[in-house]
């Protein structure tokens, strides 16, 4: 077995620590522990948001939150991948059901053509291309979305509508982590408010935290790499997410230095 995959649907747009999201995740490893498989990786092979039925969401709901569950989701250790259910709105079902609106995008009625919700343009705004899919606007790190929450991020990342943050690096959301950190951008498990200025023991604190991290991700992608040399696929693409994070840290560690005034 190469993983436990885990439907993650919810239909919230709560994502804290008390959420039905963060429990079952908890519920997942609790028992994945409980039979000595506590290194199984976790694949969470559905989530959807409908912007149909009695339960929906606006457009830019489904956006926001989708996106916030990928931070969420891709800053813990032990998740590999998120599969978003499903690209295109499914016209064999009502309009008026829930199960119809949970595409990325739509069809229009007239050419036929796909029609991009926010939330697929959330995701295809952000790939490192100068022509977005399907004409969506492309979307900088500095413009964000999502944040604006209590303890939200200073960047406009990481934290939502419910103001959660971000994980163990302090971006875009991990293990029921919620507010602000030092360097602003989401904090930790139970990060801090993130507007005050931060003691020089909270600097010297959060700095060791993260070239801590660095230090534990650049073992990790050493032991990779020699499999990713070799063509091993899942290797590569751990490499790459890998790189991905390490990225992500040195850029909290510049952003804590200048808050902090170092």
């Amino acid at each position: 077995m190469d993983a436990i995959g885990v439907n993650a649907n919810s239909k919230s747009l709560d994502y804290g620590p008390d959420s039905v999201f963060a429990k079952g995740l908890h519920d997942v490893r609790t028992v994945r522990g409980d039979f000595g498989d506590s290194s199984r990786r976790i694949w969470i092979t559905e989530t959807w948001l409908s912007t149909t039925g009695e339960e929906s969401f606006s457009e830019a709901e489904q956006a926001d939150g989708l996106l916030r569950q990928y931070r969420r989701l891709m800053t813990m250790d032990d998740v590999d991948s998120l599969f978003i259910h499903t690209l295109i709105d499914r016209t064999e079902s009502a309009p008026s059901i829930w199960d119809h609106g949970v595409g990325l995008t739509s069809i229009s009625p007239v050419t036929g053509e796909f029609v991009p919700k926010q939330a697929y343009c959330a995701f295809a705004g952000r790939v490192q291309t100068s022509s977005p899919s399907l004409g969506c606007p492309r979307i900088t790190e500095e413009e964000g979305t999502g944040g604006g929450g209590t303890g939200g991020s200073g960047d406009g990342t990481g934290g939502g509508t419910d103001g959660t943050g971000g994980g163990t690096d302090g971006t875009g959301g991990g293990t029921d982590g919620t507010g602000g950190g030092i360097d602003g951008t989401g904090g930790g498990s139970g990060g801090g408010a993130g507007g005050n200025p931060p003691t020089a023991a909270e600097c010297e604190s959060r700095i060791a935290q993260l070239k801590a991290r660095g230090e534990k991700l650049r073992a990790k992608r050493a032991e990779y790499r020699p499999y990713a040399a070799r063509g091993h696929k899942r290797s590569r693409a751990a490499v790459q997410r890998i790189n991905t994070k390490l990225k992500r840290n040195r850029k909290n560690i510049r952003r804590t230095k200048r808050r902090c005034g170092i």
